[in-house]
């Protein structure tokens, strides 16, 4: 997950680090639906 939000987002994996346990809960949650919708357009767009 944070090499995804580093090459992504630009987002320092010090800053996920440094985050409260609560927001980082809340983004690793917005990174597996992202992750899921990615999966969806794959298998529509083969």
């Amino acid at each position: 997950m944070m090499y995804y939000y580093w090459k992504e987002k630009g987002i320092r994996p010090s800053v996920l680090y440094n985050m409260p346990k609560g927001e980082l809960l809340t983004i690793m949650a917005f990174y597996e639906e992202e992750i899921k919708e990615r999966e969806k357009m794959m298998k529509f767009s083969q």
